[in-house]
């Protein structure tokens, strides 16, 4: 349309947005980003404007948000376009976008007019430990600001919070008009468009969600609040709220030696049944190790384990039904062992830390300590095999006469076999 005042000859300037697929197999399938909010804006003069697309992507991509310039023929930027506030000339004029939640602040409009504004959204994806881009869109929007005496209406401010899945995330939002106008609340963003939706009283102001598994993810979820007043030129105040939804520990961990190895097994995660078994090797267990006891417990929204414990990673187990590790990286007889195990989803997101288990490697069974090839023949060929014995077998439980064993592990075959002996003080070859 004509009289743009950040477009130059506007009328004749043709108008092209882009959305930006990019194609790459190790990224997986894509679904664009919707966007949950119209572009209708007016503003009035002298006056905090604000603005948020309500972006959501639902393959929980993490998006970040950006002014970008107007496009024009053949989707090539506008000759001479200015961004809304280079545009006015006011030093104390500013116009910005927050680049992760999105929200779009002019403060404030000093000039009656029609303005466009373009606002980039880019998908990103966790790709082997990096993030690459897998798409964007861009929307063109025009504000027109006019001249009225209007304030616009103030929301409490609300923190970004977290919820774990199966408990119940409630709190309430409040706003003011301060010409005393009424104030109308509205809601909009992710956690509407899931399976397990949230809810919003547009009358009492009452936000509740209650996610389940289907909503875990890495990036948290973006809920915007509205305030309108009735103002014949309605001004609006907008609060974003970050929320991500916690992965539960798994339960029921367990350490426990073996020969001079360490088992831990642990339940498969509670998340298990809603997800289908093809999917299942998508995920996996993370297994973390310290000596000595360090006591951690998550506060409510941590997950993993933080290096401050000293814990180390150990060990990953790839599938939810997979439930059981294996410890023979450098242990010591006489150690404490402890262990938490974290629960990765395929996007990168990981789970509250296990309660912590420790056990000690007693040495209450032969270690082999020396295998070498003596000879090298196809039907007499020689290994030359020794063991320390135990030095910590419970008698009492255990009585003689003791004998050491050589097995076979590809047969069974017992191979050596000593005399009986009423001590196992000495070792073997």
């Amino acid at each position: 349309n004509n009289g743009v005042e950040n477009i130059p000859n506007s009328v004749d300037t043709p108008f092209c947005i882009i959305s930006e697929l990019v194609i790459n197999p190790a990224a997986g399938h894509n679904n664009s980003v919707q966007l949950l909010n119209d572009p209708k804006e007016r503003a009035c003069l002298n006056k905090l404007w604000i603005h948020n697309p309500g972006a959501y992507d639902p393959d929980g991509d993490y998006l970040t948000y950006e002014l970008v310039t107007c496009l024009g023929l053949e989707c090539n930027p506008v000759p001479g376009y200015t961004f809304p506030d280079v545009n006015t000339a006011d030093p104390d004029d500013t116009f910005t976008i927050d680049p992760q939640s999105g929200d779009v602040i002019w403060d404030a409009p000093p000039l009656v007019g029609e303005f466009n504004v373009a606002i980039k959204i880019t998908e990103w994806r966790l790709v082997d430990g990096s993030y690459v881009k897998v798409g964007s869109v861009t929307r063109d929007m025009q504000i027109t600001v006019e001249i009225c005496d209007n304030n616009p209406p103030e929301i409490e401010d609300l923190a970004d919070t977290c919820i774990v899945v199966d408990d119940v995330l409630q709190f309430s939002v409040d706003a003011t008009d301060p010409d005393g106008y009424a104030v109308f609340l509205s809601s909009f963003g992710g956690p509407y468009q899931v399976s397990n939706f949230a809810t919003f009283n547009t009358l009492s102001g009452n936000f509740t969600w209650q996610p389940e598994c289907e909503e875990i993810r890495a990036e948290p979820y973006f809920v915007h609040f509205t305030a309108v007043d009735n103002d014949p030129v309605q001004l609006t105040d907008i609060e974003t709220v970050a929320i991500r939804v916690v992965a539960p520990r798994v339960e029921n961990p367990f350490a426990e030696p073996i020969g001079n190895n360490i088992q831990v097994t642990w339940d498969a995660h509670e998340c298990i049944d809603a997800f289908s078994a093809a999917s299942w090797g998508q995920y996996s267990y993370k297994i973390y190790r310290r000596q000595g006891s360090f006591g951690f417990e998550p506060n409510y929204c941590e997950t993993g384990v933080p290096e401050y414990t000293g814990f180390e990673l150990v060990g990953t187990v790839e599938g939810l039904d997979n439930t059981t590790f294996i410890d023979d990286n450098n242990l010591g007889f006489g150690g404490l062992y402890c262990y938490m195990i974290v629960t990765c989803w395929p996007d990168g997101g990981e789970s509250k830390a296990s309660e912590e288990v420790c056990t000690e490697l007693v040495k209450d069974a032969p270690v082999i300590t020396n295998v070498s090839v003596n000879e090298t023949d196809q039907t007499n060929g020689a290994n030359y095999i020794a063991w320390s014995p135990p030095t910590e077998l419970d008698s009492t439980n255990w009585t003689g006469p003791y004998q050491y064993k050589l097995i076979w592990e590809n047969t069974g075959q017992t191979i050596y076999e000593s005399a009986l002996s009423d001590f196992v003080i000495w070792g073997d070859t």
